[in-house]
C-alpha cells in the first residue's frame, strides 16, 4: 500500500517516523528523486501530515513524501503539477493525499487529477483552511475533506450528501508532529485530510475497493448530513418559442422591443388592457425613429399568429381595474393552445397542472430549479473576468446596458457568460437568472441569496467564457435612511456574490454628483473593483421626484450633452448614453482597455 503525499518535506528524524516506511522526494532538474534536502526554513506542515499518516497506519503502508513547498504561489502551483505528473508517470500509488489546494479552478490541475483517478488512484484533498471552495478538493472525482467539531478522534468522520465536501474529520485543535518543538497545538482541514487518508488505507488493506469506499464511509460515518437537493427538470420554454406576443406594454418589456432582432424567436405583437391608456401607442426601440408595433387591445386578440404569450407584471393594473386580468388571459391561452412565459408567480400554482394536462408549457423564474448543496458557507471564486452593471436608482435601463454590452462583446468575437436579474433574461439566451427586481421570487435570507448567486456564477464560470456579465437591480446605496424600502440589502448581497472586477455604473441625468461619487466609492470599496465608465439614462421624471410619479420623459439633446461633459470632467471616466448605438465603441473600448491592463 503506497500513499503519495504532496506537501512540504517531512522531518525524518522525528520520533513519529521510527520504524515507519517513509521516503522523501525532491525536485532535481526536470524530475523527482528520492533525496532529502532539509533546510531550516522548511515549513513543518509536511511533518504534521505525514506524521498523522504514520501514526494511524502500520508497516504495510509506504509513505512517499513529495516536497512541493515554495513561498511563491506560482512556484508552488508549478511544483504541484510537476509532482502530480511524476506520480502519474512513475509511481504505482494507491492513495494521493493533498493537504493543500487552489481557490481558483485550474484546468491543468483538473486534467492531471482526472488522469490519476482513471489510473485507479484515490485522491484525498483538504479544503482551504480559510473557508473557501478549493481545488482539487471540490472536484467530483476527488474525496474533499473539511474539518468538523463533531470529530474528536482519529476515526471520527461525518459524511455529506450532495456536496463538494465529501467528508468532515478531525481538524480541530490538536497536538501534531512538528520540527522545533517536536509537537505543537494546531488545527485546520490540512490535518483532517490525513486522518481520512489513513482510514481509507486501512479499509483498502481490509479488502474494500475504490468503487466501494464512499458507500462504505457513509455507512460507517458518525453522522450523515442529508441532501438538500431541490431540482425541477422541465423543457426550457425559452428555447422552444417560434413567435411570441408580449403583454402588457410596460418598462419590463422595453428590452424585448429594443433588442427584438437579437431574440432567438420572432416578436410579432404588443398588447395591453383598455385600463392602461396605452392602446394605439407606437412601440419602438429607445433610439429608433420608426415604430415597430402599435399597442393592441388584449380583449380583441384572437390568439392566432403566435405560439407563446410573454406576460409581464400586471398586479397594479389589476388593482386599478379591480379585475382578475391575468387569470382571464391564462384561460384564453388554455383555450387556444398558447404557451405562457410569465415574469412572476401570480396564478402559476393554480394554472400549472392545467397547462401540463394539455401539453402546454407555463414557465416563470423560480428558485426551485436549483441544487442546494451543503457547502458549510464555502464560496466559489471566479476565474473568468467579471463585468458588472450597477445603478443609482430604479428605472434607468440597466438591463439595456447589459444587453448592449453582451452584443458588443459577441460581435467583437468574445464568448459571453451572463447572469441576469430580469425575468426576461432567459428569453435572450442568458445563462442563468436570479430575478430579484419587481415582485421578486427570492429568499428573504440574504445569506441564502448570496450563496445561491455565488453558485450560479460558478456554473457560468465553468463554461470558460471570455467575459462574465452581471447586472443588478435598482440603486446600490441608500439615498435616505427613513424607510426599510431604502435599505438595499439585496443589492449588497448581489454585489458581494458576483464580485465584479469592473463596473459600468448607470446614472440619471439629474442624479446629484455627490451621490454618484458616493456610489462609486461604495462599489469600489465593497468588492475591491473599479468603476470604469458611466452610462447616463436619457430620461427623467416629469416632476423631478420619482416617489410621486413613475412616468419618465426624454431629456433634450443639449441638456444631455452638457451633463455628459460635466460628468466626464468631474469623474475622469468615459460617459455614454444608455443604449445609444453611437456610443457602443466607446463603451466596449473602456471595458477592453481595463481588462487588458
Amino acid at each position: 500500500m503506497k500513499i503519495a503525499v504532496l506537501d512540504s518535506q517531512a522531518y525524518l528524524e522525528h520520533p513519529v517516523f521510527r520504524g515507519k516506511n517513509i521516503r522523501v522526494y525532491n525536485e532535481v532538474g526536470d524530475t523527482w528523486k528520492n533525496r532529502s534536502q532539509e533546510k531550516e526554513t522548511d515549513l513543518p506542515h509536511g511533518t504534521a501530515v505525514c506524521g498523522i499518516l504514520a501514526n494511524y497506519t502500520d508497516e504495510r503502508v509506504e509513505i512517499l513524501n513529495f516536497n512541493i513547498f515554495s513561498p511563491s504561489l506560482p512556484e508552488l502551483t508549478r511544483k504541484t503539477l510537476s509532482a502530480l505528473q511524476y506520480v502519474y508517470d512513475n509511481v504505482d500509488c494507491d492513495i494521493l493525499n493533498l493537504s493543500m489546494g487552489l481557490r481558483v479552478p485550474s484546468d491543468p490541475l483538473k486534467e492531471i487529477c482526472q488522469k490519476l483517478d482513471k489510473k485507479g488512484v484515490t485522491i484525498v484533498s483538504a479544503f482551504d483552511n480559510a473557508g473557501a471552495i478549493s481545488y482539487p478538493a471540490a472536484y467530483d472525482f476527488v474525496i474533499g475533506v473539511d474539518s468538523s467539531r463533531r470529530c474528536t478522534h482519529a476515526d471520527d468522520f461525518v459524511y455529506v450528501e450532495n456536496s463538494p465536501v465529501n467528508l468532515r474529520a478531525k481538524g480541530g485543535i490538536q497536538r501534531v508532529p512538528w520540527r522545533d518543538p517536536l509537537y505543537v497545538i494546531n488545527q485546520g482541514s490540512s490535518f483532517a485530510a490525513p486522518y481520512v487518508t489513513a482510514y481509507i488505507a486501512n479499509c483498502y488493506l481490509d479488502g474494500v475497493s475504490k468503487q466501494e469506499i464512499l458507500p462504505y464511509l457513509k455507512s460507517h460515518a458518525k453522522y450523515v448530513y442529508p441532501s438538500k437537493v431541490k431540482v425541477s427538470h422541465k423543457p426550457d420554454l425559452a428555447k422552444q418559442i417560434r413567435r411570441a406576443a408580449i403583454f402588457p406594454f410596460n418598462k419590463e418589456m422595453d428590452s424585448l422591443i429594443n433588442y427584438r432582432k437579437r431574440l432567438p424567436f420572432e416578436l410579432c405583437a404588443v398588447y395591453d388592457t383598455k385600463y392602461s391608456g396605452h392602446i394605439g401607442l407606437e412601440a419602438k426601440g429607445i433610439f429608433e425613429k420608426e415604430p415597430a408595433f402599435t399597442v393592441q387591445n388584449i380583449d380583441r386578440c384572437d390568439f392566432t399568429g403566435f405560439d407563446t404569450l410573454i406576460i409581464g407584471h400586471i398586479s397594479e393594473q389589476e388593482g386599478r381595474a379591480n379585475q382578475p386580468i391575468k387569470s382571464r388571459i391564462l384561460e384564453k391561452c388554455l383555450e387556444h393552445g398558447i404557451h405562457v412565459y410569465s415574469f412572476d408567480a401570480e396564478c402559476m400554482k393554480e394554472f400549472e397542472p392545467r397547462f401540463e394536462a394539455q401539453g402546454l408549457l407555463l414557465q416563470y423564474p423560480k428558485l426551485e430549479n436549483m441544487e442546494l448543496k451543503n457547502k458549510f458557507g464555502k464560496l466559489y471564486l471566479t476565474k473568468s473576468p467579471v463585468l458588472g452593471v450597477f445603478g443609482t436608482t430604479r428605472k434607468q435601463g440597466k438591463f439595456t446596458v447589459q444587453l448592449q454590452l453582451r452584443y458588443l462583446f459577441e460581435d467583437a468575437g468574445y464568448t459571453v457568460g451572463q447572469l441576469g436579474t430580469e425575468p426576461s433574461s432567459k428569453l435572450f439566451g442568458i445563462d442563468k437568472v436570479f430575478a430579484f427586481g419587481y415582485n421578486p421570487i427570492v429568499s428573504q435570507d440574504q445569506f441564502e441569496n448570496l450563496d445561491y448567486v455565488n453558485t450560479l456564477m460558478h456554473q457560468i464560470d465553468e463554461k470558460n467564457p471570455d467575459i462574465l456579465l452581471v447586472g443588478a437591480q435598482s440603486g446600490t446605496i441608500p439615498q435616505g435612511y427613513y424607510n426599510l424600502g431604502q435599505i438595499l440589502l439585496e443589492q449588497y448581497a448581489f454585489l458581494l456574490a458576483t464580485k465584479p472586477d469592473a463596473v459600468v455604473l448607470v446614472v440619471n441625468v439629474d442624479d446629484r454628483s455627490d451621490y454618484i461619487r458616493r456610489t462609486i466609492m461604495a462599489v469600489q470599496s465593497l468588492v475591491s473593483c473599479r468603476v470604469i465608465a458611466l452610462a447616463m439614462y436619457p430620461k427623467t421624471f416629469q416632476n423631478g421626484w420619482g416617489i410621486a410619479n413613475d412616468h419618465k420623459t426624454g431629456v433634450g439633446e443639449q441638456q444631455l450633452l452638457a451633463r455628459k461633459q460635466e460628468l466626464e470632467n468631474l469623474f475622469h471616466l468615459p460617459v455614454v448614453v444608455t443604449g445609444n448605438p453611437s456610443d457602443g465603441e466607446k463603451l466596449l473600448n473602456a471595458c477592453i482597455d481595463f481588462f487588458r491592463g
